[in-house]
């Protein structure tokens, strides 16, 4: 018998008990996991790139008026 322990915001965790047939399955939805999340948070970092100069832009030219 395996757990799997999965932690929350606010210190709450979570554990589930796993068979033995299923620790290959869960680690690997836990790889595909981690690799979509560090994809989101690296089209997150584009995305606000992107959004900098525009937002600069437009506040200089309030103050400018």
């Amino acid at each position: 018998m395996w757990v799997l322990t999965i932690g929350y915001a606010g210190g709450r965790t979570r554990q589930f008990s796993l068979r033995g047939e299923q620790v290959d399955q869960v680690r690997r939805w836990l790889g595909n996991y981690h690799k979509l999340k560090e994809a989101i948070e690296a089209i997150c970092e584009l995305n606000h790139a992107r959004l900098r100069p525009e937002d600069a832009g437009k506040r200089r030219s309030r103050t400018g008026d």
